[in-house]
């Protein structure tokens, strides 16, 4: 996708043929500069994007990573990569990212460049299995009085108002998220995906 490195300092920072490769990869893969904005796609980006509703490369290019990662996530990905940059070693982040239908797990790979003012980031397939089927259930259960849904950012499952801490997974909601959506972290991902000292 020779339109996504215009940029001569990624041209520079990029080893020989790096990105020709990137673009062969089955699996996503962009590439943030220091300050976290998107300079580079490949066409794996456009068909995960084109599948589940997301930002084709044309669009995506130059807009701040920050501003697309959910706010509660954000300080943990900040973290990490600001931790490759800096270090220059590779950090790595199991996640889920599930459909209505399809459960799956990714290993998201930072890659700090020589000279650390760019990073790759690569998001590599590891589980994707049918999702077990589950009942829906009225989404008026899961609205705040001020009718907003608490989706967690990392398994989306919804926090049900009516009954304590539950979190219960609803395919429409993922399928179709509701128009006022507030994404937090249920414990369970809390704990073991985002651990207080995990970046």
């Amino acid at each position: 996708m020779t339109e996504d490195r215009d940029d001569p300092s990624l041209e520079s920072a990029a080893p020989a043929g790096l990105l020709g490769t990137l673009d062969q990869e089955r699996s996503t893969a962009y590439v943030i500069d220091r300050e976290g904005r998107i300079v580079f796609v490949n066409p794996a980006w456009d068909e995960f994007a084109t599948a589940n509703g997301g930002q084709l490369h044309p669009s995506i290019l130059g807009t701040s990573l920050w501003r697309v990662v959910p706010p509660i996530l954000l300080p943990f990905w900040q973290a990490g990569i600001g931790k490759a940059l800096s270090s220059g070693e590779p950090w790595e982040h199991d996640y889920e990212c599930s459909s209505d239908l399809v459960a799956r797990k990714f290993r998201m790979r930072v890659l700090p460049m020589a000279g650390r003012a760019f990073a790759i980031v690569t998001n590599d397939l590891i589980v994707e299995e049918p999702k077990a089927d589950s009942q829906e259930v009225s989404g008026a259960r899961y609205l705040t009085s001020d009718g907003i849904v608490t989706q967690c950012a990392h398994c989306r499952r919804v926090l049900r108002q009516d009954a304590g801490l539950e979190w219960d997974w609803v395919p429409s909601f993922v399928r179709s998220p509701p128009a006022r959506v507030s994404h937090g972290l249920c414990p369970p991902c809390l704990e073991f995906f985002y651990p207080a000292d995990g970046a």
